[in-house]
């Protein structure tokens, strides 16, 4: 019934912020199979009961909009090209696999980014 979080199951569950919190949610458009699945692993281990752990969560969710807003930045030409340059590899980084919290930056990134930049940001998912 749990979710593994070691494969792709793991894609059930995202994540939303709030005023001052991100809290674990069911992943939208599962069937509802999978999101009881969700509802049921996120209520056993207790995944939205830690203040601490939710802050930080929300910690990662700003730091994302923050490199989202640093790619979207208007100015002269050369100056968006070196921020958005920036702002792709940061949010790379932070999707990475290994990354602290890649699921929450993730999630960030697919509810907030611009198409385009969500498409950079995963290109490599699209690879076959």
């Amino acid at each position: 019934m749990l979710i593994d979080p070691l494969t792709d199951q793991a894609r059930l569950i995202s994540y939303e912020k709030d005023e001052d919190a991100c809290l674990s949610i069911p992943a939208a458009g599962i069937v509802e199979a999978e999101e009881n699945r969700a509802k049921k692993t996120i209520e056993l281990l207790g995944l939205n009961l830690r203040d601490r752990l939710n802050q930080k969560r929300a910690e990662y969710w700003e730091k994302c909009i923050m490199a989202i807003a640093d790619y979207s930045v208007d100015g002269p030409q050369v100056l968006r090209h070196i921020r958005q340059a920036s702002a792709l590899t940061k949010l790379k980084e932070m999707v990475a696999y290994q990354a602290e919290f890649s699921s929450v930056s993730e999630a960030c990134i697919r509810k907030n980014a611009p198409g385009p930049l969500i498409a950079s940001v995963f290109e490599h998912s699209l690879v076959m």
